[in-house]
């Protein structure tokens, strides 16, 4: 039976019933879902779970911008994967990238705490989102339309992480994002962390980089 309203496949446009065709789904699998490690413009390690300038990128974007939520199974299962070749016991939290409230208001909703539940879920890593905060500012240009050095500026003030000492010492957390391209707000994220939490170890993981 063809259902009343099929989804095309994020991959190659075909009707399905699912956000990947098989056909795709089997590429997804074995030539762009990799595990890859690279160096943001200050030093940070990132790890990635593909590229986005491949089907993770197609799938990312359809979550963020078209509102495909049925993709957050492949996103999650993905980022989960990773997490458990990272050992996931060695972190005692998520804490996924805030969002401004511009970019809140006008999607409806918060795709990296999303995938941050998923992958908590996953895992048994609690997810924390009161650890770091975005400080309100509808001043603040999106980072896509930025060159590296005005990316540098936009968020040097954007970041700010709570004390709260009940959240343990000498602690590794996992900061999660869903794409990373020159790293900044990455690293603007992990220096607002570090800063109240001088001790804490910090390793990056975002779904696609490029």
């Amino acid at each position: 039976m063809i259902p009343l309203f099929p989804n095309a496949c994020i991959g190659c446009g075909k009707i399905t019933t699912a956000p990947l065709c098989s056909h795709c789904e089997q590429e997804w699998v074995t030539k762009h879902r990799q595990v890859s490690k690279h160096l943001s413009q200050k030093g940070d390690e990132i790890f990635a779970c593909c590229q986005y300038n491949g089907l993770g990128g197609k799938i990312i974007r359809s979550f963020k911008y078209g509102r495909r939520f049925d993709v957050l199974p492949i996103v999650s299962k993905a980022v989960s994967g990773v997490v458990s070749e990272l050992g996931e016991e060695n972190f005692s939290y998520i804490i996924p990238v805030p969002q401004s409230l511009r970019k809140i208001f006008s999607r409806g909703f918060h795709p990296v705490e999303m995938i941050g539940h998923q992958v908590s879920l996953h895992t048994s890593i609690p997810i924390n989102v009161k650890i770091l905060k975005r400080k309100w500012g509808w001043y603040e240009k999106d980072q896509a339309s930025l060159n590296k050095q005005k990316r540098l500026y936009n968020l040097s003030h954007s970041f700010y992480a709570i004390r709260n000492e009940t959240w343990g010492e000498n602690l590794q957390v996992l900061l999660m994002d869903d794409v990373a391209t020159t790293g900044t707000t990455l690293f603007r994220c992990k220096e607002a962390i570090q800063k109240q939490y001088p001790d804490w170890k910090v390793k990056i993981l975002v779904f696609a980089h490029g």
